[in-house]
């Protein structure tokens, strides 16, 4: 091979390489396992009767054996996702009590619809078909590195009425299963302090003046602007979410306030679970 061959070769290696997406972590912790399902509750047994469905994107780590240190990180998954109750659990275990759960629900809906159907019938109105209850439950990671799990559970759920609800709630654990609160990474008394970086940024992300500009936009529960403990940690800062009806009405839905490092350095404990983003 000649040198201009050579020269030839090893740019377009270069520039291969450099076309490749990039990775979101450079270095994870962890590796996951994934399930899905979709579950349905008919009620009386009759297919087009659907009293509630569930359905199911759950990824968890994998645990290699039971002294394998993610062992912990993986009870603390299955805690959030499912609750408490599941987090002595195998995940396989977890998921089929759920589910089992879940089902054991039948006799309770068909009792609620049958109620509704009487109500209906004593007002002369149309008698429904079905109660069409529905939860969708689904974790996503958002941060993957630097021995900490940042993820995020999202939940929407409909149980009647004019609209279902959705709910945003992260959490950031440690390699050890610890769940990162804000009195693990804030100085004491940090409270007032990251309460007016919250609105500064909020003011800025919507372009308003005050919060009297900003509760016109639709922000109407401005008192809500604090430090919730609904959080999560990236590589460059700390995310906050607000609910729906949390800050502002439900048209706005879900909120996130994004503070990087920089801007609330002087709060930040210098050893903490997160010091080496720092």
């Amino acid at each position: 091979m000649n040198n201009k061959t050579f020269l030839f070769t090893v740019s377009i290696f270069f520039i291969l390489i450099g076309c490749k997406d990039k990775p979101v972590q450079k270095n994870e912790n962890f590796k996951f396992s994934s399930y899905e399902s979709k579950d349905t509750i008919f009620l009386f047994d009759n297919k087009e009767m659907i009293g509630s469905v569930l359905d199911i994107s759950f990824i968890y780590p994998e645990t290699q054996n039971e002294k394998d240190s993610i062992q912990s990180v993986e009870k603390a998954v299955i805690s959030l996702f499912f609750g408490e109750e599941y987090a002595n659990q195998a995940p396989n275990i977890a998921i089929k009590q759920y589910l089992k759960r879940f089902h054991d629900k039948k006799s309770t809906l068909e009792s609620e619809y049958s109620q509704l159907r009487e109500y209906a019938k004593e007002d002369k109105l149309e008698v429904r078909k079905d109660l069409g209850y529905s939860i969708s439950i689904k974790d996503s990671v958002l941060y993957n590195d630097n021995n900490i799990l940042s993820l995020l559970i999202t939940t929407n759920s409909y149980s009647g009425g004019a609209h279902g609800m959705m709910t945003k709630k992260v959490y950031t654990i440690t390699q050890k299963g610890k769940i990162i609160k804000e009195n693990d990474i804030f100085n004491e008394g940090y409270t007032d302090a990251l309460k007016n970086a919250l609105i500064e940024k909020l003011l800025v992300q919507n372009k308003a003046k005050d919060l009297n500009e900003l509760s016109e936009l639709g922000f109407i529960f401005t008192e809500g602007i604090v430090p919730n403990g609904n959080f999560f940690i990236s590589e460059k800062g700390i995310t906050y979410i607000y609910g729906a009806y949390e800050i502002a009405c439900y048209a706005i839905g879900i909120c996130e306030v994004f503070l990087s490092f920089e801007e609330i350095r002087f709060l930040l404990k210098k050893e903490s679970p997160i010091s080496s983003l720092l």
